[in-house]
């Protein structure tokens, strides 16, 4: 994948919003390091289109659903 200036997309298309960003790793194998994560401080909305041509880029998220080991009362 090559690199992708996201805030020049969301800025191109009137949606940009204060975020944090971080340093991590990819979610799906093989995990590789050196990702610059971004995460919007408020919701972005996405219209069915576009989520369906997310779902089509990556399938499947390397995890099923799986039930919480413990509860919070």
């Amino acid at each position: 994948i090559n690199r992708f200036d996201f805030s020049s997309f969301l800025r191109a298309t009137g949606k940009f919003t204060p975020r944090c960003g971080y340093e991590g790793s990819l979610t799906t194998p093989p995990c590789t390091e050196g990702v610059t994560w971004n995460v919007a401080k408020t919701s972005v909305s996405l219209g069915l289109e576009q989520y369906d041509a997310l779902v089509e880029l990556e399938k499947f998220n390397a995890r099923y659903i799986q039930d919480r080991a413990s509860y919070i009362y």
